[in-house]
């Protein structure tokens, strides 16, 4: 592996991907069942012949190369069939090897914006054809101790946005933190949809203590409150690219 000057991350993938090799000018992730799937090695070759591939998570197993533009390292996944069974690993040293709890560059401010967004602030982006102009899409993220006792994603949110934001009108994560500070105009708290659930979350152990996921819907309904009526809205899990 050396000669390639890769570095295995850890135990564990980046993220789920479909049944399709992907684009290696233009995408973020795809998979390769042929005979990149046969070894590691072959799996870096192949990743080394794709422009767009940083990452690549390995299952013998599962017969699966998968490829990643970009991955949070900080928080690899495990869960899944045969998910203890992948090695992930840097290919390319790139900016978007995101550290631990960090966000995308985005986040902390927009091209020709001029100026840095504050904590919370979202902007509204020019986009480039039709009905993206009218897509919102948020998402929550749990950040791990001592902010929460969930997995560390931020990493996952700053991935997703980097990947969204340019293309809807609107993109905002939020954590557990902030949803705490929010109120409904029905006079529901956020604080209250993140009360302790007593069913266990298996892919994400931490999240029945924020709730198990409840603040799904009160984020949406936090979202239609301020986007334009008729506009659409997205919810999209943080760790699923």
């Amino acid at each position: 592996m050396a000669k390639y000057n890769a570095s295995v991350v850890g135990a564990g993938y980046c993220a789920p991907t479909l049944a399709d090799a992907g684009m290696c000018d233009a995408g973020w992730q795809g998979s390769w069942d042929g005979p990149e799937a046969q070894s590691l090695e072959r799996c870096v070759q192949r990743c080394l012949a794709c422009a767009r591939c940083n990452f690549v998570s390995y299952s013998r197993v599962n017969r699966d190369c998968s490829w990643h533009h970009a991955c949070a390292v900080d928080s690899l996944n495990d869960h899944g069939v045969g998910g203890p069974t992948y090695t992930t690993v840097r290919v390319r040293d790139v900016s978007m090897a995101l550290a631990p709890n960090a966000r995308c560059p985005r986040a902390a401010g927009r091209p020709g914006n001029g100026r840095a967004l504050l904590d919370g602030e979202e902007a509204e982006r020019p986009t480039r054809r039709g009905r993206a102009e009218t897509v919102h899409v948020v998402t929550f993220y749990s950040e791990g101790p001592p902010h929460d006792r969930g997995k560390p994603l931020s990493a996952h949110a700053g991935v997703l946005e980097a990947a969204f934001a340019p293309h809807v009108r609107s993109f905002r994560a939020y954590n557990a933190r902030e949803v705490r500070t929010l109120r409904l105009r029905t006079g529901e708290a956020g604080a209250d949809v993140l009360a302790e659930s007593s069913h266990p979350a298996v892919k994400n152990p931490g999240l029945a203590a924020l709730g198990h996921m409840a603040v799904k819907p009160f984020l949406l309904l936090h979202r239609l409150e301020v986007i334009a009526p008729g506009d659409w809205l997205i919810f999209l899990d943080v760790n699923v690219l």
